[in-house]
């Protein structure tokens, strides 16, 4: 009897926004875990996404982190 596996590919972009939809949002250190992207790199990301309209609230956490969240599409 075969078996059939369905393989599902996760870009490193949808994994990233993924987090960003989270209730908590997502770090800069957690999207660089995540991506094995440097800083800079996950800035660029995160700055692209404003570029094409989305709206990136910048909160920060009890413990005092910065985190990000995306919301609803800008207007």
């Amino acid at each position: 009897m075969s078996s059939v596996r369905k393989v599902v590919a996760v870009t490193k972009t949808a994994a990233v926004q993924k987090m960003l939809r989270r209730t908590g949002g997502a770090t800069l250190a957690e999207i660089t875990g995540v991506t094995a992207w440097q800083p800079h790199s996950a800035r660029a990301y995160l700055s692209g996404l404003r570029k094409r309209g989305e709206l990136l609230r910048r909160d920060v956490r009890k413990d005092g982190t910065t985190c990000y969240r995306l919301g609803e599409a800008a207007a």
